[in-house]
């Protein structure tokens, strides 16, 4: 089953070495309450956000931007990588002879 993360941006855009940044919360919303948070961030000023964990209130004042993405579910049937295979396969790809 996929999961919905969503970005909260707060405060200016900072423009920094190693890319854009902003004052940020993540969270993990309810797939079913997607609509209902989208029209409520855009339309009121408090906002009560059910998570799976409790509830948050936030206030959209400050609240420069949104995200809201898919993340996939990793398949059963792929094995799941460590950080260390990820790195080691991405500089030696399968089937590198020098690896």
């Amino acid at each position: 089953m996929d999961r919905i993360k969503l970005t909260l941006y707060f405060g200016a855009k900072q423009h920094g070495a190693f890319g854009d940044f902003a004052d940020t919360v993540q969270c993990e919303v309810p797939p079913e309450k997607v609509d209902e948070i989208t029209t409520a961030l855009t339309t009121q000023q408090w906002v009560s956000i059910g998570l799976p964990n409790g509830k948050r209130m936030v206030n959209t004042a400050n609240l420069r931007w949104f995200d809201i993405e898919v993340v996939k579910e990793a398949s059963e049937e792929e094995p799941k990588k460590n950080a260390f295979e990820e790195l080691f396969s991405s500089v030696f790809p399968k089937g590198d002879k020098n690896a």
